[in-house]
């Protein structure tokens, strides 16, 4: 597992990758930045309910 990595950006691409690292466990914390807040709060509720199903 390494270290920190921060996405900027919750487009397609960003998400896509950040869930591919956290299926993978090859992060230890991800920070995702985006102007749109509101997505992020979303997207970031996605992947708890996700990481709960995957272990």
């Amino acid at each position: 597992m390494n270290g920190k990595v921060s996405i900027i950006g919750g487009g397609h691409v960003g998400m896509s990758a950040a869930f591919v690292m956290l299926l993978k466990n090859t992060v230890r914390e991800l920070v995702l930045f985006d102007r749109d807040t509101d997505k992020m709060k979303g997207e970031q509720l996605e992947f708890e309910h996700s990481l709960t199903f995957l272990g």
